[in-house]
């Protein structure tokens, strides 16, 4: 690599670095759910690899056998946690710099295989390309919103990327054997890390497939090709699914027997098609989505480049229907879409800028790239930038994604040290009965961390909370619980009717019917920055046998396919009637 190449990703790398240090130090919040997902798991993996190597290892591949959230993707963190420590800023840095910086560089690969110059094209231009390309994905919002709020899903960029180059570079008939298994176990590496990429680990194969189907039809090759490519298909296939089945057969039986379809019913706002490519648009914007739906159509105009322009139309609908099928797309989901997404706009704009005709012309134009790209990216994560092209406003990402801070700090603190307070001489069961983002149980448990010096022995005396029906059940936890927080209005993150092991129980605590007779409400109250107020309840009285059995119907009549998660049986409800 050329030292102009080199000081392109250093200056890239540190400034962008330097961000990142800017926008966590800016924040103040409380983290909570898959905000801190991993971030727990990096603290709980350095943790125990500084305790015993070995029983961090024996943790890793159970967690990789068994676990939907497993530590497979920390290790590649845990040099970071050695030298810089546990906190929020070094491990944001360390998926930074572990995973996103190699994402920018491996994309900027597969561009150059995509937009490959031929021999007349000097130095210059190679340059400028590399330019493009680097803008592209490393000032994309889009590319940074999931690392800067804790998910690690960028590490899969990395994976695809990688098939990505080794894949196109070319036909499925002429991949060495090595090559073959190569990809096979890549695209089990990519499930391994985050089981969601399995969507577009079968897109991949659709879109395999269909290239072999089309080829077949329209080019005619000889018979011992067309065997050949269907060969190879089979290889690459087997070793992905063996090897998956291999490593990890608890989670992959799991996969194979949920529907998932059903669990996540509670994120999914619609089945419309014409919905989710309305959600892609507001996420990133107009200019990405038609820049994007241009280098198609130039990348299909290209005879030799056809096969990889169907591909990769065949792959992202493919992925697309079969997501948005089973729920809506979220911030980290988004990764899989900015593959295509990334590498059409980049190819449109490497090809524009190749088309004009003077070395003016094309510095002129990479200028105005770079100038734009600035301004979405300062304008999505910085309020004054945001405010200065609110004129143009119409052509960005409708979301703002500003440094996370809660305004009720020391609301939540109080709340927190009444209940260490109030459960410090028992072993009274504290119950969160709130899921939204201002209030839940995991912003509870992580408060504890936060105002550790304040408070005793709280955190030990936390249940585990349930926030969606058909993924959680019915919490039967909740009824050791000794006190139990609830807000007005009750809490919620999604609409209420996927979350009635909340609601429900709840609204009776707060009108003091049902269960709520067996319960007094404590003369605090804790008002909270969406406008609610965190109430303490403690439990003083039996539970009626008949409200459980209620309850219980209540539940089942609502979801009767689950009755295994929700049924209160007759003896169940006898030994909580003494409790």
């Amino acid at each position: 690599m050329r030292s102009r190449q080199v000081l392109l990703f250093s200056a890239t790398f540190s400034l962008l670095t330097l961000f990142v240090v800017w926008y966590i130090r800016q924040e103040r919040y409380i983290y909570f759910w898959d905000f801190d997902m991993y971030h727990y798991l990096y603290r709980a993996l350095g943790r125990r690899f500084s305790e015993s190597p070995v029983d961090a290892v024996h943790a890793i591949v159970a967690s990789v056998r068994a676990d939907d959230y497993n530590m497979l993707p920390t290790l590649f963190l845990m040099p970071f946690s050695f030298v810089f420590g546990s906190g929020r800023l070094a491990y944001i840095l360390a998926v930074t710099v572990s995973f996103a910086f190699p994402a920018i560089f491996l994309f900027t690969r597969l561009m150059d295989h995509l937009h490959r110059s031929d021999s007349r094209t000097n130095e210059e231009d190679k340059f400028l390309f590399l330019l493009i390309a680097i803008a592209v994905i490393a000032l994309a919002p889009q590319f940074w919103l999931p690392i800067l709020r804790g998910y690690v899903d960028v590490i899969g960029l990395n994976v695809i990327f990688l098939v990505l180059i080794l894949y196109l570079r070319r036909d499925i008939a002429e991949h060495s054997s090595r090559h073959l298994i190569a990809l096979g176990l890549l695209l089990s590496l990519l499930i391994l890390l985050r089981r969601w990429y399995a969507y577009w680990v079968v897109g991949f194969f659709c879109a395999m497939a269909a290239s072999i189907l089309v080829s077949a039809l329209l080019d005619r090759p000889p018979m011992t090709t067309l065997k050949r490519s269907c060969k190879n298909m089979v290889i690459v296939g087997a070793t992905a699914v063996l090897s998956f089945f291999v490593i990890a057969t608890p989670i992959a039986m799991n996969m194979l027997t949920t529907n998932y379809r059903e669990v996540y019913a509670g994120y999914r706002s619609s089945d419309s098609i014409v919905f989710h490519v309305a959600s892609l648009s507001h996420y990133f914007g107009m200019p990405f989505l038609a820049t994007s739906i241009l280098g198609l159509v130039l990348l299909s105009a290209q005879a030799g480049k056809r096969r990889i322009a169907f591909f990769l139309a065949v792959q992202f609908t493919t992925t697309f229907l079969l997501f948005t099928r089973t729920q809506n797309l979220g911030i980290h989901h988004d990764y899989w879409v900015s593959v295509t997404i990334f590498l059409l706009t980049a190819f449109f704009l490497c090809e524009g800028c190749a088309w004009l005709q003077t070395r003016r012309l094309k510095m002129t134009f990479a200028s105005i790239l770079l100038t734009a790209s600035l301004a979405n990216f300062l304008g999505t994560f910085h309020t004054e930038t945001h405010d200065f092209f609110s004129p143009v406003s119409f052509a960005l990402p409708q979301g703002q994604f500003y440094p996370l801070k809660r305004s009720d700090f020391a609301q939540v603190q109080s709340l927190l040290q009444k209940l260490d307070q109030l459960a410090r001489d028992s072993d009274g069961k504290i119950y969160i009965l709130a899921s939204s983002v201002v209030l839940n149980g995991t912003i509870v448990r992580n408060g504890c961390d936060i105002f550790a010096s304040t408070l005793v022995d709280l955190e030990r005396k936390l249940l585990a909370t349930h926030d969606v029906d058909k993924r959680d059940g019915l919490p039967f936890q909740f009824f050791q619980a000794q006190y139990v927080v609830v807000t007005d209005p009750v809490s919620y993150h999604l609409s209420p009717e996927h979350q009635r092991v909340v609601g429900l129980l709840a609204d009776e605590l707060l009108k003091g019917e049902g269960l709520g007779r067996a319960y007094e409400r404590l003369p605090f109250a804790f008002p909270l920055g969406d406008g609610s107020t965190a109430f303490i309840y403690k439990k003083n009285a039996p539970f009626q046998e008949d409200d459980l059995q209620r309850l219980s119907d209540t539940f089942v009549g609502l979801y009767p396919d689950d009755k295994e998660k929700f049924a209160i049986t007759p003896e169940v409800r006898r030994k909580l009637s003494h409790l």
